[in-house]
């Protein structure tokens, strides 16, 4: 097999170096300067900068520069990660070499950029061996101005999500919060000062920036996937709020791109982004308390359970939907014009058009935003760039991607799910929980992104589009999401093939229950003795169910009765009478009266069919019932023990699942307990007219 991978060495501010490298890359010096990193700060919050924090900061510098310096594939087919990966060593002088040559600081810088590159990073630290300049990165403003002590530290890109992150930190939390951000590019200066000053402004001075930059001269741009980015701006974030004794930093990112699963099988390791995976950012978390010193240092993402069209929400629901126009997301900044804040068919581009019309935020958006409107128009146009090695459809892989996995996602059980995908164990040690819980919010939240997902694909086949479709003079282009979405392909069949959402579920998917009441976004709970004693009554509402029919009700690839644990066995004990009625004259006289209106439904004609059907049904099962529950003289029958004691083992249970259920939504819990009605011997879930239609 044809060997490719290189190493290229690095050597960085080690003017004395003599032996062979491939790249220097230097801080200072005037001849030798072709690295430029700076933030501006306030002076009165910052005293002395440790050798220690200023290594920081340079080391993630070089990091960064010699990320972008190495070429992998650049869209080259490369089915086996031959180009992808590479081999970087990296020669470093630092102040405080005593500390930097630590092994466990190296393993740990490492096993970082392994996680977040696939790349193999070689540290070797020296002592730096000439005396630095005063650094010259923190460059100080007079004073901060009348604002509190600053009392957070967050990354804010001017992206979507940070937008949410900003709002939720300064006007739902009420926090004085510095916002760090990198100036890549100053193509959308008037967006970002349009966020600032409205933020500023309607916080009453809550907000203050902090703006940093890493320059470097031309010839070192030469890869643009810059996976190993969010360690240099976690670099600077951690260093200011170690300055402002503040014990965190935090990233706001959606759940789905933080954990970001990949798209197609062949999206492996690294190529999907883990710039703020879970595990990353234990890792920086880890990183900075051994740099700090301070073990209690923390690295949050208070995003990770979100969608984006969930955060979406959010900022529209704070009042803060007119900044959506001025956030931006797309990770292609060099194809950005000044009117044009978007490509169109970049990912992180296809995710927010997605968010923004499953959240129904259209009007918050501008359409003239993006360079390409990828449900029209094509996304390949540009074809300059190709050649015989490269994918001929780069982006239509990528947009069919994006939707095929939402829908398949869609269709997968709980455990189908983790086998799929496997990647999920990569976060869910690191998500602050027990595994299983983290499983199972995993699992939610894409389910929560094939929703939305779905809503997009019904929006693709809307009138919205329809003289597109049918115009002859001026046809979709094949590589545009209508045409993929209608054309009479295998494709079509897949993508209609995933079944449509029910506004009412209550279904078993592996060992938990997806459970959805009156169109709301899903939930899990987990599985346990009652949830199929609900779904049963559910599936037909008004008929009365024996409670030796409800309790042979199980879960698929639920245990066998003989392994029910103690609280379901207690329903096995000896068919002796007790002196408890089945019923009393009260519930008989109610179901006389419930008989007389079901009467009055069924002969009245305007009623709809099915209304009166309905009506039938249920005085069938109300007959049923008082020839159980009654003798013929009309006297209650005496119930066993037996039957007592089922009645109290199915209650308990339902109880135990509406309790649970009552955590995520208070009003189904007490839809299903008013509408469920027991009898010594049977369970009804009795509801009035036409009732829901629930998926079981």
């Amino acid at each position: 097999m044809e060997k490719i991978k290189k190493e290229t060495t690095f050597v960085c501010n080690y003017h004395s170096y003599k032996g062979e490298c491939d790249e220097r890359l230097n801080l200072f010096g005037e001849d030798a300067m072709n690295v430029k990193p700076q933030i501006s700060l306030f002076r009165e919050y910052f005293q002395d900068v440790s050798p220690r924090l200023i290594d920081f900061i340079e080391i993630a510098t070089f990091i960064y520069v010699a990320d972008q310096s190495v070429v992998r594939c650049q869209g080259i087919v490369d089915p086996y990660g031959l180009r992808w990966n590479r081999i970087i060593n990296m020669i470093i002088a630092v102040q405080d070499y005593e500390f930097w040559s630590n092994p466990e600081v190296i393993s740990i810088l490492e096993h970082l950029l392994q996680f977040m590159s696939d790349d193999h990073f070689c540290f070797k630290f020296v002592k730096m061996d000439e005396k630095p300049p005063e650094q010259h990165y923190l460059v100080f403003d007079d004073k901060m101005g009348e604002s509190r002590k600053p009392e957070r530290v967050m990354l804010f890109s001017g992206g979507l999500d940070s937008l949410g992150g900003a709002i939720e930190s300064l006007f739902y939390e009420g926090k004085q919060t510095v916002m760090v951000r990198h100036k890549s590019t100053t193509k959308h200066k008037d967006h970002f000062s349009n966020m600032q000053k409205e933020l500023r402004e309607k916080s009453g001075g809550l907000a203050t920036f902090f703006t940093f930059k890493a320059e470097k001269d031309g010839g070192l741009s030469k890869e643009y996937t810059q996976r190993t980015r969010s360690l240099l701006y976690f670099a600077f974030a951690s260093v200011v709020a170690n300055l402002l004794n503040i014990n965190e930093v935090r990233f706001y990112e959606n759940g789905p791109v933080s954990i970001n699963l990949p798209m197609s099988p062949q999206v492996i390791g690294g190529k999907a982004t883990r710039t703020t995976h879970p595990k990353t950012l234990h890792y920086f978390q880890e990183l900075f308390r051994k740099i700090s010193g301070n073990s209690n240092f923390a690295v949050l993402n208070p995003f990770i359970n979100k969608t984006k069209s969930d955060i979406i929400r959010f900022i529209i629901d704070q009042k803060f939907g007119y900044l959506i126009k001025d956030s931006m997301s797309c990770a292609h900044s060099w194809q950005q014009k000044k009117f044009i804040t978007h490509c169109g068919v970049c990912s992180q581009c296809i995710d927010r058009r997605v968010a923004i019309i499953a959240a129904n935020a259209q009007e918050y958006d501008c359409e003239k935003d993006y360079k390409v409107d990828f449900f029209t128009q094509s996304v390949d146009s540009d074809k300059s760039h190709r050649n015989d090695d490269h994918f001929d459809a780069p982006y239509k892989n990528l947009l069919a991607s994006f939707f095929l996995r939402g829908i398949e996602i869609s269709g997968l059980s709980f455990d189908s799910f983790q086998e799929r995908f496997p990647e999920i164990s990569d976060a869910i040690l690191y998500m602050g929980k027990d595994p299983y819980a983290a499983a199972q919010d995993i699992y939610r939240l894409y389910r929560g992104l094939a929703e939305d997902i779905q809503k997009v694909i019904q929006y693709a086949k809307s009138d919205k589009f329809k003289d597109r479709l049918s115009d002859p003079f001026d046809p979709l282009p094949d590589d545009c999401l209508t045409y993929i979405l209608t054309r009479k392909t295998s494709s079509q069949s897949r993508i209609g093939a995933a079944e449509p959402e029910s506004d009412y579920e209550f279904k078993c998917r592996g060992e938990v229950w997806e459970i959805r009441f009156n169109g709301a976004r899903s939930y899990l709970i987990k599985d346990s003795v009652g949830c199929p004693y609900i779904a049963k009554v559910l599936t037909s509402p008004n008929k009365y169910f024996d409670y030796e029919e409800i309790l042979k009700t199980e879960s698929p690839d639920y245990p066998d009765s003989d392994d029910w644990d103690d609280e379901t066995e207690s329903i096995h004990v000896t068919n002796h009478l007790s002196n408890e009625p089945a019923a009393d004259k009260k519930s008989k006289a109610k179901l006389w009266e419930r008989l007389q209106e079901l009467d009055q439904t069924i002969n009245d004609k305007s009623n709809l069919s099915e209304e009166i059907e309905v009506a039938e049904k249920e005085k069938e099962e109300i007959f049923k019932r008082l020839k159980r529950d009654y003798n013929k003289r009309g006297e209650p029958r005496i119930v066993s023990i037996e039957n007592k004691r089922k009645h109290d083992s199915i209650q308990s249970a339902i109880n135990s699942v509406l309790k649970r259920i009552a955590k995520y939504d208070p009003d189904l819990s007490k839809h299903i307990q008013g509408h469920l009605e027991y009898v010594f011997g049977a369970l009804v879930y009795k509801y009035p007219g036409i009732p829901f239609k629930w998926d079981t």
